[in-house]
């Protein structure tokens, strides 16, 4: 999508982070948002600085509950682009389960991302929403150390997306996957190891918004990061799982 000017905008996950960033760059361009994520007075707040700010909207939503989404989208109605940014994190290893956040990474992650599109289905098939961006993560390309339950949330995602756009290949949906290196957040903060390729959540929203803005249907980024990581997926697993080892905390 290149003219955002007027387009009816739906960002699910838009209180912080990289939702947070988008929606910014996307009222600047003159698109009407619909602002979701838990924190209804972080919404509002964020609302209130936004360019034309009285025709955005705030609709509190909890992803990961069924009911609570398809209620949600029925109050919106339809719109001509949706954007998947609701993610949760927490670094874990086989040593440092926590069950009950690895079940909230995957309710959030991905059955938030799948309640979402589900929703939407009857306008997504009669083309009436022409756009369906979801981000997930270059974590997951592959098993990573520390990656337990998040790792396998955007590995599943991507997985979906890439079957939301084969379904969607011959209609005019477009369907576009977000792969982001590690960027700065709230959550990437809870991280004790070097992050290589470290992004601003302004340089990633800009990698984002141009990579919207072209027929692509992955955006991966930062390269020097995740175009070594795209090579390492090609090799045979025993090359892979040795280099990878070599990043597993001792």
């Amino acid at each position: 999508m290149k003219n955002y000017e007027g387009k009816k905008i739906w960002i699910v996950g838009a209180s912080e982070g990289l939702g947070k960033g988008l929606a910014i760059a996307l009222a600047q361009k003159g698109a009407i948002l619909t602002l979701s994520a838990r924190n209804e007075q972080a919404l509002e707040k964020l609302r209130k600085e936004l360019p034309n700010s009285k025709r955005h909207k705030v609709s509190a939503l909890d992803v990961s509950s069924r009911e609570q989404v398809e209620s949600t989208y029925k109050k919106i109605g339809p719109v001509d682009a949706m954007l998947f940014a609701a993610g949760v994190y927490k670094p874990m290893t086989l040593e440092t389960v926590d069950k009950e956040y690895a079940e909230l990474i995957i309710d959030v992650n991905l059955k938030g991302a799948i309640y979402v599109t589900e929703a939407m289905m009857d306008s997504v098939l009669q083309s009436k929403c022409k756009a369906l961006w979801y981000i997930a993560s270059v974590a997951g390309y592959y098993g990573l150390p520390q990656s337990y339950a998040y790792g396998t949330s955007k590995a599943a995602l991507i997985n979906y997306v890439e079957t939301l756009r084969l379904e969607l290949y011959k209609s005019d949906v477009e369907v576009k996957l977000i792969n982001p290196g590690f960027v700065k957040t709230r959550l990437t903060e809870q991280n004790e190891f070097d992050m290589p390729g470290l992004l601003s959540v302004d340089q990633a929203v800009e990698h984002i918004i141009n990579g919207l803005s072209k027929s692509c249907f992955e955006i991966h980024f930062p390269k020097q990061l995740s175009v070594p990581m795209k090579i390492i997926q090609l090799l045979p697993y025993p090359i892979r799982t040795w280099i990878l080892s070599k990043f597993k905390p001792q």
